[in-house]
């Protein structure tokens, strides 16, 4: 994808030159993409042939995607398109022609300021914009198998969780419309690629790395630092010598206070915990854990009144946030899509994991998978009570889940290859 995105750059570089002598830009958007796309498929063909072709189907899904979001809208419009989409436009463009406002808070925080810097160069097209969330959206397909390369998942259980993460419904729709999605879900999994290469080689550049690119994916949304919880546990407490985590007295009195110390930064957020922006006090995670916002709000009767009702409530709300919209908060049709398109698959693999933990051999890493599964879906939870936001926010986390899915599928493909082994010994 490296190709790709080096002559986008290249392409957008060309595109400002000209630009004074361009009267229709749509078209030489539309000349840019189908340029990239000849580069898109060259690195495609790199692959070998399985994941050649789920790449290059994932690839046309996204752009049909985006083609039907912009030109086909009238007839039919995607979930989550418009709305947040059309204020990230207005936002972009008003940066566009004004760049003071880069210093000022606007709808759609980073991922507008962001806009506004493309459109600088570009002019206020969409096409563009929507085709950097398609290169994205295939990038994370590229950077989750490369991830689980690492640690040697292979077979039948690394197809079908590429094969998860390029056909997910979601993760299709949100790679082709104008959502910061896409580009916070593509860090988070590019930090969890140099997580997986720490925990492969001890490289501190690797740590550095996982971190640097998490904090970008919370430039776009704050809410997955959660996961630097994770990464802390692991760094902290895994020995590479051993294979295995290791606690001491120092070593848990240092993570304690690495959360304490995290807590207390959240009072002073700024470009990278922006989200928190608002809190200033605990009324105000009360507050923000009891808004029940919209249509589809779930669980409107809970109220949290202290820090005791966080931890009692929470793993409730941790459930409602990774299944939502369930059964009994079904309003109609599109509900029940919903259910069984996106919250049974996350139902399913979670199942799927708990109950064949059993057979992992890499129990370090799965541990440290789930804990920051944990930890992330913990803070989500108590902010969402919305399951259509809880269906956008966790599917910043689904490469991660996905990760898990294919640990737990090889190990347990491995262990019965074993077992067959010995018996024909």
């Amino acid at each position: 994808m490296l190709l790709a995105w080096i002559g986008l750059l290249l392409e957008i570089l060309i595109f400002t030159i000209i630009r004074p002598m361009v009267s229709d830009y749509e078209v030489v958007s539309m000349c840019l993409i189908g340029v990239n796309a000849i580069l898109v498929l060259i690195g495609i063909a790199m692959y070998h042939k399985e994941v050649k072709v789920l790449l290059f189907c994932a690839y046309v899904f996204r752009l049909v995607v985006m083609f039907w979001d912009i030109y086909g809208r009238k007839i039919f419009i995607f979930p989550n398109s418009g709305g947040d989409s059309e204020g990230y436009m207005i936002s972009a463009a008003a940066i566009a022609t004004n760049f003071k406002l880069l210093s000022t808070s606007v709808f759609g925080g980073f991922y507008a300021k962001f806009l506004g810097i493309l459109f600088t160069f570009t002019g206020q097209e969409r096409l563009i914009a929507q085709y950097v969330n398609v290169l994205l959206g295939l990038t994370t397909i590229v950077l989750l198998y490369k991830t689980l390369q690492l640690i040697h998942v292979e077979g039948k259980a690394l197809t079908t969780s590429i094969t998860l993460i390029a056909f997910f419904p979601n993760t299709i729709i949100f790679s082709g419309i104008l959502l910061r999605e896409c580009i916070t879900t593509t860090f988070v999994t590019l930090s969890f690629y140099f997580f997986i290469k720490w925990y492969t080689n001890r490289s501190y550049t690797a740590m550095f790395g996982s971190v640097l690119f998490l904090l970008m994916a919370s430039a776009f949304h704050a809410g997955v630092i959660g996961i630097l919880i994770g990464y802390m546990f692991f760094y902290m407490f895994y020995d590479h010598k051993v294979l295995k985590f290791k606690f001491s007295y120092k070593t848990v009195l240092i993570f304690l206070a690495f959360i304490i110390i995290g807590v207390g930064v959240t009072q002073y957020s700024g470009t990278f915990l922006g989200k928190f922006g608002n809190v200033q006090a605990a009324d105000d995670v009360y507050a923000q854990a009891n808004a029940s916002r919209g249509k589809s709000a779930y669980l409107p009767s809970m109220e949290i009144k202290s820090f005791a009702d966080i931890i009692l409530f929470g793993p409730i709300k941790m459930f409602y946030f990774l299944a939502s919209p369930l059964p009994m908060n079904w309003r109609g049709v599109s509900d029940i899509v919903a259910f069984f398109i996106d919250s049974s698959i996350y139902i399913w693999i979670l199942l799927f994991a708990g109950l064949n933990l059993k057979y992992v051999k890499k129990k370090s890493l799965t541990i440290g998978i789930v804990v920051i599964l944990l930890c992330i879906s913990f803070i989500f939870g108590i902010g969402v009570s919305n399951a259509g936001t809880a269906m956008r926010h966790r599917q910043k986390i689904f490469p991660i889940i996905v990760a898990l899915y294919a640990i737990v599928t090889d190990g347990k493909r491995k262990h019965f290859v074993m077992l067959a082994e010995k018996e024909v010994a």
